[in-house]
């Protein structure tokens, strides 16, 4: 879905907690020609360090199930989505 988007024009930063996850995105990216921008970063989405009402958009894509405390994912996502 990232890809998708950034191919499109779409600015993206996706965020794993897992390290390989991260270096294989940015490996992926590396190869793709981009409207937008794309970033991978590793963020734990419990731990989101951006500020409030940072996106247009956020989502979680077979991934939120893999959350131990998925309510507080949820409520990360919520804090950092535009209203």
């Amino acid at each position: 879905m990232s890809f998708y988007l950034a191919k499109r024009g779409f600015d993206v930063i996706g965020i794993d907690s897992a390290s390989l996850a991260v270096h294989k995105s940015r490996e992926e990216a590396a190869g793709k020609k981009l409207k937008g921008s794309f970033q991978a970063r590793r963020i734990n989405a419990v731990k989101m360090p951006f500020k409030k009402e940072s996106f247009e958009a956020v989502f979680f894509y077979h991934s939120l199930h893999h959350m131990k405390n998925m309510p507080k994912a949820i409520h990360k996502m919520f804090r950092v989505c535009k209203k």
